[in-house]
């Protein structure tokens, strides 16, 4: 079954393979259809966030997870970005095949 839209909603932070997970969302979709994902944006690599990320990665979500390069390796075509929320945490993306 083939797909027009599929949300992913603070799922690619927290799954151990998100790129497998975004190939299969991809085979999955529609020839026009979308991805829309909000998830949590790179921060700055500092090493009070890395400390963070180690309790955060073992029970929410990779603070480190770059998703825009991801995005750009497996060739989405970013459709729309917004920042969430003021401290620019959490982002939302629009993906097409």
């Amino acid at each position: 079954q083939m797909f027009d839209k599929v949300l992913l909603h603070f799922v690619l932070s927290a799954t151990p393979k998100p790129n497998e997970m975004l190939s299969k969302v991809r085979s999955l979709l529609k020839a026009d259809g979308v991805i829309s994902v909000l998830d949590v944006t790179q921060p700055i690599p500092k090493w009070s966030k890395l400390a963070f990320n180690w309790f955060t990665k073992r029970t929410m979500f990779d603070l480190k997870l770059d998703l825009e390069k991801l995005f750009k390796e497996l060739e989405f075509n970013l459709y729309l970005t917004e920042n969430l929320i003021e401290f620019k945490i959490f982002k939302r993306w629009i993906l097409k095949k």
